[in-house]
């Protein structure tokens, strides 16, 4: 009987840096929060895929996983000075999601089906929004 295996992972990191420079009296606050949420899906060999080829069920030889990950980190650069004024220096908001498909195609082969979508929000005005997506296919040669 083919058994399937669910992975879920989640981090959460922060952190959060601070510079005094005396001889400006103003102090640098960098904070950093990246959250990251990944679920996993293994289909074992011998599962059956839900679609046919030339009439007749795909019968899987060799494990298929699928994973998907949604990363958003939040960046932010503070100048604080004396009198009292906090000005952001720099600084963005990302949203990253990557979901692939990787399937053993035989002891030495691997194909892995991959996207990558990418935002960037930043927090200053003098800068601009980005995205980006790349999507491709991986052949993995193994000589050993």
């Amino acid at each position: 009987m083919p058994v399937c295996k669910i992975d879920l992972r989640v981090n959460w990191n922060k952190s959060r840096e601070l510079v005094l420079y005396t001889a400006l009296a103003e102090m640098i606050e960098v904070q950093n929060n990246d959250l990251t949420v990944g679920i996993g899906y293994t289909m074992s060999p011998g599962k059956k895929l839900p679609f046919n080829y030339k009439g007749e069920p795909i019968i899987l030889k060799n494990p298929l996983d699928f994973k998907v990950d949604l990363s958003i980190r939040d960046t932010k650069t503070t100048q604080r000075t004396l009198d009292g004024n906090d000005d952001v220096t720099a600084g963005s908001l990302n949203f990253q999601l990557r979901p692939n498909i990787n399937y053993q195609i035989n002891r030495r082969l691997n194909a892995q089906l991959f996207f990558e979508r990418t935002f960037n929000e930043p927090r200053v005005p003098s800068s601009f929004k980005r995205s980006s997506t790349s999507f491709g296919i991986k052949l993995r040669f193994n000589l050993a």
